[in-house]
């Protein structure tokens, strides 16, 4: 499965995409390929490709943070964990 990618320029005020563009590859069994397609049109997204772009720019804005928790049920920040290793 292969997602094609535009980024928004964030130096044009105006919110215009950008030309440029990139194919991002990423190998998914089938199964879950489907759930979220699934989910994502549940969402409203026309395409996964849609989803990941506002995943993506999601993350990036700092307004999506994943954490880690072990099996005792103890979370630990990404900082945290980084600091174990």
């Amino acid at each position: 499965m292969s997602m094609n990618l535009t980024y928004l320029d964030y130096s044009d005020t105006h919110g215009v995409m950008s030309n440029s563009t990139v194919k991002l590859q990423v190998p998914l069994d089938k199964s879950l390929r489907d759930r979220v397609a699934k989910h994502a049109r549940k969402q409203g997204f026309s395409s996964i490709q849609d989803f990941t772009r506002v995943l993506f720019n999601t993350v990036l804005e700092n307004n999506l943070r994943f954490t880690l928790v072990d099996e005792s049920g103890d979370c630990l920040s990404l900082d945290a964990k980084d600091l174990l290793q």
